[in-house]
């Protein structure tokens, strides 16, 4: 007969029981949890000594684990709390009287001391409690060590192969020599030398060639743009000279405003000649020829004309 068809026969309790077990050690059976051993307490319900494992704070996963165990045990079992009280050995910080942390009150194999790895083997239902049976797998601090020894022995071996570097180097040398080094391929060699100087120099002078040429070509083409934009850059720059030049005389003209016009009067001069002291009468003479016009008439310029009656 199967649990399943136990349970089916049995009362409801013993199934819900069946359950519980079954729900715990599927959550906890086989974890494996970082824990540091607190001490040794005395648990007055059990009149016997628990060692005290703290989890660490960083297994966040097995914490929600065992508390959800917890939690499970705790509603199957508080029907029978006051008949049969039972003591669960795992405690939160909210418990008083505890240590802080989450906690587990098992029966260790071995006396540990420090951080370990432990491994929950199962959940162990007695009359009067429910603990977690614990197995030490290896000390966390044995493991830091060993990864101390691993980077030492690396180190040791780095120093030991730069060592070994400049004779490593010196034996590949002469094994080269010994092996590649012959008349064939030193004669192969000079020949494959001596092609591959004259492509690159046959290839430097085709290319010189080619930029020479492709130079020219585009100084005779920037020579012809800059022989035809240059009319147009001049027509350009005297448009906007005289566009400029005709702001501002109109800016001008605005602000003086337009001047009247000053009559002219045609002035005449009388010259007396004799009163000019020349050196000869030679000089005078040319005075009076070209002074012609600014001598006086000798007659009036008005003429009075009688009226008839």
């Amino acid at each position: 007969m199967t649990k399943i068809t136990e349970c089916l026969a049995n009362s409801s309790d013993d199934c819900d029981d069946l359950m519980m077990k079954n729900f715990s050690k599927r959550m906890l059976k086989t974890q494996m949890f970082i824990g540091n051993f607190v001490e040794k307490r005395f648990v007055e319900p059990l009149n016997s000594y628990r060692d005290v494992v703290k989890i660490d704070a960083d297994e966040t996963d097995f914490i929600e684990n065992v508390l959800a165990v917890k939690k499970k045990v705790k509603q199957e079992l508080r029907a029978n709390v006051l008949k049969n009280p039972v003591w669960v050995g795992i405690t939160d910080p909210s418990m008083i009287g505890a240590p802080v942390g989450y906690n587990l009150w098992v029966i260790l194999p071995v006396e540990v001391f420090g951080t370990y790895w432990f491994k929950v083997k199962t959940v162990e239902f007695l009359q009067n409690e429910v603990r977690l049976k614990l197995e030490v797998v290896r000390s966390l601090k044995s493991e830091k060590s060993y990864s101390e020894a691993v980077v030492n022995k690396e180190t040791i071996d780095l120093k030991s192969y730069l060592e070994n570097i400049p004779q490593v180097l010196k034996n590949n040398f002469l094994q080269f020599c010994n092996n590649h080094v012959t008349v064939s391929n030193v004669k192969e060699t000079i020949t494959f030398i001596f092609v591959l100087l004259g492509t690159l120099l046959a290839g430097g002078i085709n290319l010189i060639h080619y930029l020479m040429e492709y130079f020219l070509k585009l100084l005779r083409e920037i020579s012809s743009l800059i022989k035809v934009s240059t009319p147009i850059f001049i027509t350009f720059i005297n448009l906007i000279g005289k566009t400029v030049y005709g702001l501002y005389a109109l800016i001008a003209s605005l602000w003086h405003g337009r001047r009247t016009q000053q009559p002219i009067y045609n002035a005449y001069y009388s010259v007396d000649p004799n009163s000019i002291a020349f050196q000869n009468s030679y000089g005078r003479s040319n005075y009076l020829n070209n002074n012609r016009a600014y001598r006086a008439l000798p007659y009036g310029s008005a003429r009075i004309t009688p009226l008839d009656d």
